[in-house]
């Protein structure tokens, strides 16, 4: 029980770009702080599979349909991200908004990216709308460039690690950090970041609206600083939220600045001045081409 338990706990706080709250429950379901949001609690125990695929939260929070204002937003948003990047078309790419106030934001390997208004929220809040907008396509780009990358190796790891969650023998725990370990999921979420810009950038919105804004932290800092008290459960695997959001803002800092020489670059080419053009291009061309060496 007790390794059950930590796998769990391990799991959602090293491989999920989302940060949830695990509660002990004695059928093991995973339940989520909500601020008086509406859960749907799984009547029986699921399998580690289970609960990291799109059906576990479709069926477990209230989502908002096709006609919301919020949605449609968003899903404008998501299209235009997707059409800009040039990541694969023929894939099926489905957006699933779940009602919930805590910071919700992942993908899967059928193509589903699944978002919750919590995070929304704090894309949009105190700044202006075109502010938020380019917060949000950073985000949706970050995980459609999990997509892109096949970033799911631990879904693979689960059903692996279901069979032993019950052996007393067995210490899963150790296990699951082992994995981490080998797998290194940190450089997984850093090169997503890289790209997850240029997806954002390429669709036409503020990406420095993700690093800056008038208020005192950066959307990486007021994000990190609100699920602090989760990720230090795993603070073997996970460096300090602080310290990842300096390091996310430091090393995102170079693929923005060279985003504005690339815009400088059309402009030359726009009024003819192709040879200065060019040279504005070639010098970010193995930015834009590889970003997470970068």
């Amino acid at each position: 029980m007790k390794n059950q338990i930590c796998i769990y706990i391990i799991f959602f706080t090293c491989f999920a770009c989302q940060t949830t709250q695990v509660i002990q429950e004695k059928n093991f379901s995973i339940s989520v702080q909500t601020n008086n949001k509406k859960i749907i609690k799984p009547s029986k125990a699921l399998s580690f599979a289970q609960q990291f695929s799109p059906s576990f939260y479709t069926q477990t929070y209230q989502t908002l349909q096709s006609q919301n204002k919020t949605y449609q937003k968003v899903r404008k948003i998501f299209d235009r991200v997707i059409n800009a990047s040039g990541i694969e078309k023929h894939r099926t790419y489905k957006l699933i908004i779940i009602d919930n106030n805590t910071l919700e934001a992942l993908s899967f390997p059928d193509g589903t990216v699944v978002i919750s208004t919590g995070v929304i929220d704090l894309c949009y809040l105190d700044v202006a709308a075109k502010v938020g907008d380019g917060r949000l396509a950073f985000i949706l780009g970050h995980e459609l460039a999990h997509l892109s990358n096949n970033d799911f190796w631990h879904v693979a790891s689960l059903d692996e690690l279901e069979k032993y969650s019950t052996n007393k023998d067995i210490d899963t725990t150790a296990i699951v950090q082992q994995l981490v370990k080998s797998h290194n999921p940190l450089e997984n979420e850093f090169r997503a970041d890289a790209t997850g810009i240029l997806y954002a950038s390429m669709a036409g919105y503020q990406t420095k609206a993700v690093l800056n804004s008038e208020q005192e932290e950066n959307l990486f800092e007021k994000w990190f600083s609100s699920v602090s008290h989760l990720t230090q459960k795993a603070e073997s695997t996970h460096p300090d939220p602080m310290q990842r959001a300096v390091h996310l803002v430091s090393s995102l800092q170079s693929i923005v600045d060279a985003l504005d020489i690339f815009s400088w670059g059309v402009r030359l080419f726009q009024i003819g001045k192709y040879d200065d053009a060019i040279s504005f291009f070639l010098n970010i061309f193995l930015i834009l081409i590889h970003p997470e060496r970068y």
